[in-house]
Order: C-alpha cells, then structure tokens, then sequence
C-alpha cells in the first residue's frame, strides 16, 4: 500500500484540498450492492459513485458526478472507467494501472486516513495535506467523503451488506465471497446471509451514524433500497428519533456510551445474543473459498479483458 502511494506522489497529482467544503445539499452516495438495479432511478442530488457503480449506472444512462476508486489492489483497474464528465476522487494508495487507465481523465487523488504509516510518509515527503477518514469498504470511506466535500444530506443507494439470493454485487463480484449468517436484535432477530467484512462496514456505519447525528454535526442520512445496512439505518433512525443517541447539551445519551457492558449488549445484539456459527467448520470454509479466491484472482489477471472505455 505504502508503494503506491509513493507511486503516486512521485507521479504527481491534483490533491483534494481545493475541493473540500465546495459543494452542499442532497448527494447520493452508490456503492455496488444488489438492490442497486432496483432503485438507481431514485438517485438524487450529486452522485458519488464507487467502484464497479461507475460503470453501472453508466450503462443505465446515469453520469456520476464523482466516481471513486480507494481499495489499493491493482483489481481495482476493472472499475476505472474512463469518462469526459467524471470527476474521479481516486485514493493515493490505489494502484498505478488505475491511475494510468484514467490518465486523460480529470483526476484528483486523497490519501486515506488510518493507512498503515501514512502520516510519517507524507510527512518524509513534506506533504501537508488533509487526509479523508472514515470506514474500511467503499460506502463507509464514501460517507465521510461526502461530508468533506461539503454535503449534509446523504443518500446511501447500493450499500446492502448482505447477499441478495446468490448475489453480492450488481455487476457480480470478481472473486468468490465467504458466506456466513447473522441476526440482528434479540427478541424478533432478522437473519442476514453476509460476510465477516459486510459485518464490519454494517458496525461502522453504526458508529458513523452516530457521530454525523450529533446536535453540531447534523447530518442528516438516508439509505435506501434493502439488506443488513439499511435495516441497520432504520434501528439507528428510530434511536434519533427517540433521542437516544445525544443529549441536548452534546454529549452521549447513556444507551450511546461504549463501557464494556455496553459493548457486550451490542454484540448480543447484533447477534441475537446466541453463537450462530460452527467456528470449525467456519474456518475450514473460509480457508476453502480464500484459496479458490486467490485462484480466481489469478485467473482474472490473465484472461478477463477490460471493460470497454469511454474516452476523455
């Protein structure tokens, strides 16, 4: 990761700085989920598109105004889809061959805050430049994304978490995914087939709900479409509703305090408060579909052509 960032500094690039703050209003943040086929037509306002949602709703006949691309694994190549009327919000941490793709393209590039080193890196290099947090998958990063460009209503299209009968992307994933099932609440659980990394981005967006709701922030957020995120977004619009995520003077509400019995209580509930999982049996799986994961990676890199280009 470390390398191509400083692939990309020795590359030369547009930084974001001039960008942060600029805009305002309703933007739509697409991430790559299933329900996308059924609600790209309820997009509104500006429309950050990440990773293989560029190339979809293109194909729909949608131009994003921002396509973003921040994973670092050169995969990643298949999503950069060169197009005049997109501007791309591309990690410095991506690999080169994304940047080459897009290269006649109008490209700004952001580094990653919590990148492994990246403030010493950029600090060696006498970089002083913002640097955009958030969570670890596409629509998590793209939340906080948004917000530094300056909107405050966000509407979440695309972030599913979850398969949709056999399917985990809209355009299909370019490796096999691990496959496991969760519940969420305690007394009437709703089951979800995911992944331990969906899991994750579902956690954070939790956490980030919660920070964009506070009384000085007031980020107002929707999600649509179906899936383990969006039934996590209701749970957490109906504690906002309630106010039990802040108190009127700013600071937590005591059901929103993280103490390790708290922690323990949201675990519980996530999971329904029960081990749903053989881990044995879980494990040997997951090491079964990362090995036939990597073989698919190796496959693609040889044989799959890339996606026709729109040329800048």
């Amino acid at each position: 990761m470390n390398s191509n960032v400083l692939e990309t500094i020795k590359r030369g690039y547009t930084p974001i700085s001039s960008y942060l703050d600029k805009y305002d209003g309703k933007v739509s943040v697409v991430g790559s989920g299933p329900s996308l086929e059924f609600t790209h037509k309820e997009l509104r306002g500006d429309i950050i598109a990440i990773n293989s949602s560029i190339g979809y709703l293109l194909d729909q006949g949608i131009v994003p105004k921002f396509g973003v691309i921040w994973d670092a694994h050169e995969i990643c190549e298949k999503f950069a889809i060169p197009h005049p009327k997109i501007t791309y919000l591309i990690g410095a941490r991506c690999h080169p061959k994304v940047f080459e793709r897009l290269k006649d393209c109008k490209v700004i590039a952001w580094h990653a805050g919590g990148d492994h080193n990246i403030s010493e890196l950029l600090t060696e290099n006498d970089i002083m430049e913002p640097m955009i947090n958030g969570g670890s998958a596409g629509v998590t990063r793209g939340m906080y994304l948004a917000v530094a460009l300056g909107y405050k209503r966000l509407h979440i299209f695309g972030g599913d978490s979850c398969y949709r009968k056999d399917e985990t992307h809209i355009t299909g994933s370019l490796v096999p995914e691990k496959d496991i099932m969760i519940s969420i609440g305690k007394d009437n659980p709703v089951y979800f087939r995911t992944t331990p990394e969906w899991c994750s981005q579902v956690n954070e967006f939790r956490d980030i709900y919660s920070i964009f709701s506070h009384p000085q922030i007031n980020i107002k957020i929707t999600v649509h479409g179906e899936g383990m995120l969006p039934h996590m977004a209701k749970l957490m619009n109906e504690k906002r509703k309630k106010k039990l995520l802040w108190n009127k003077d700013g600071t937590p509400h005591k059901s929103n305090v993280h103490t390790k019995d708290h922690e323990k209580e949201l675990d519980d509930e996530f999971n329904g408060g029960k081990e749903h999982i053989d881990e044995e049996a879980c494990l040997k799986e997951q090491t079964d579909k990362r090995a036939r994961a990597d073989q698919a990676l190796k496959d693609y890199q040889t044989t799959q052509p890339l996606e026709e280009n729109r040329p800048c």
